[in-house]
C-alpha cells in the first residue's frame, strides 16, 4: 500500500483535512527568486563545506531521530525512551506530508530550468522522486522538536535548532526550496 493510503495510528483526522498553505505558482517570481537564493548559497559554498553538508544531509536524511537522541545522550537526557512514540507519530505526519506532496505535485529545485538567464541549480544526490513541497523532513523534525522540548522545556530551543538545521540543511542541499522548509 502507498504510504498515502496507510491509515493515521496517532493523528485523530485524516491526512486531507490537515491545511497546508498553497505553494505559490512553480513558473512564479517567488519561485524564481527562491530559485536564485539556493543557486547564491550554493556558489559561496567551498568544497569542505559542501562535503561537511553531505556529510550532515546523510546523517539525518533516513533516520534524523538520531540527531536528536545524540542530543539527549549528550546533555543527560533519556530521549530514546521516547523512540516507539515518536516513531508513530512520524510515519502518521510522513502520510499527512506526502499526502500534501502528492497533491501540489510541486517540482524540486533541481528541476527547473526558468528565468533568463536560465537559473539551474544543482543538489547533492538528486534522486528524490517526491514532489518537493512541503518538505517531509521540515515538518516531522518540527514535531520532534515539539514533543521533545514538551518533555524536556529547558531544552526546547535546543531541540527546535536542531529542527530548523535539518530542514535548512535540505534547502542548501538543493532538495527543496526555503518555502518547503515549514
Amino acid at each position: 500500500a502507498k504510504i498515502i493510503d496507510q491509515p493515521l495510528q496517532v493523528l485523530r483526522k485524516p491526512a486531507e483535512a490537515y491545511d497546508v498553505l498553497t505553494p505559490p505558482d512553480p513558473s512564479s517570481p517567488e519561485v524564481l527568486h527562491e530559485l536564485e537564493q539556493i543557486q547564491s548559497i550554493q556558489r559561496q559554498s567551498s568544497d569542505k563545506d559542501k562535503a561537511r553538508l553531505t556529510e550532515i544531509v546523510n546523517k539525518s536524511d533516513k533516520t534524523f531521530l538520531r540527531v536528536f537522541f545524540e542530543y539527549g545522550r549528550d546533555h543527560g537526557l533519556n530521549v530514546e525512551r521516547y523512540e516507539t512514540a515518536l516513531e508513530a507519530i512520524l510515519e502518521d505526519v510522513n502520510t499527512v506530508v506526502m499526502d500534501k506532496k502528492y497533491s501540489f505535485n510541486f517540482p524540486r529545485p533541481w528541476q527547473y530550468q526558468m528565468g533568463d538567464p536560465i537559473i539551474m541549480t544543482s543538489a547533492i544526490r538528486p534522486s528524490i522522486d517526491s514532489p518537493s513541497y512541503p518538505s517531509g523532513h521540515s515538518a516531522q523534525a518540527f514535531v520532534v522538536s515539539t514533543v521533545l522540548g514538551n518533555v524536556y522545556p529547558d531544552h526546547r530551543e535546543a531541540f527546535e535548532e536542531i529542527a530548523e538545521s535539518i530542514g535548512v540543511n535540505r534547502v542548501k542541499a538543493g532538495w527543496h526550496f526555503p518555502m518547503d522548509h515549514v
